[in-house]
């Protein structure tokens, strides 16, 4: 019998709009062989829709048979300690998690969200964390702002990291969104003039509409 969260998995995959190329090169990158990086960072203001993305990246990967752990930067706190109690929680309690994840046999994608909230985190995840983990791992990071600088100058970093830049929906993509949450057709162009795309900003739009229907 499905899940409340088998339908909830459901039914954003049915109302997810755009991001085709973002969902288009992460198929491609888990459906090979290896993993072509190690990690992808997707930025972009609050409100772009980094947190819906990394959902439907999840799912994909979970569609494809890969594992998942998914890891909220406001829930943990900024140590490697917290960072760490947050794996061994995701993995049944695993005492040591590099150890599980060196001995996990099937590939895994870690997600890290509101990553901006482990930014004293950085350094530690690049040099000392992430190189002891397997090949077999792919981690996805979401948050407000780019790689730093060392991500960025380091000529095995700059190999192994894939920076997605989240913008505002198209005007196509922006209308099908509208139209999908059922707002007239004569509406759609002042919408699409009024927020420009902003995911947030349609979204309320969406909202007020279901509250107040003309």
């Amino acid at each position: 019998m499905p899940s409340i969260a088998d339908r909830l998995a459901a039914l954003r995959r049915q109302r997810f709009v755009g991001r085709q190329a973002e969902l288009n090169l992460f198929q491609d990158h888990i459906n090979g062989p290896e993993f072509p990086v190690a990690v992808w960072h997707i930025v972009g203001p609050g409100g772009i829709g980094k947190t819906t993305l990394l959902l439907q990246l999840a799912q994909v990967a979970r569609t494809a048979g890969l594992s998942t752990c998914l890891i909220d930067g406001r829930n943990i706190p900024a140590t490697p300690a917290g960072f760490l109690e947050a794996l061994r929680q995701q993995f049944a309690g695993a005492a040591d998690p590099l150890q599980f994840l060196r001995s996990h046999n099937e590939r895994i994608v870690l997600f890290i969200d509101t990553f901006e909230q482990l930014r004293p985190l950085d350094g530690w995840l690049r040099e000392q964390f992430l190189p002891e983990c397997p090949a077999t791992m792919l981690t996805v990071v979401a948050g407000r702002q780019p790689p730093t600088l060392p991500w960025r100058t380091d000529t095995g970093w700059q190999a192994l990291l894939h920076q997605v830049n989240l913008r505002n929906f198209s005007p196509a993509e922006s209308a099908h969104y509208l139209t999908q949450n059922s707002l007239p057709d004569g509406r759609i162009k002042a919408i699409q003039a009024m927020t420009h795309g902003f995911p947030l900003a349609l979204s309320l739009v969406v909202a007020q509409h279901q509250l107040e229907p003309e």
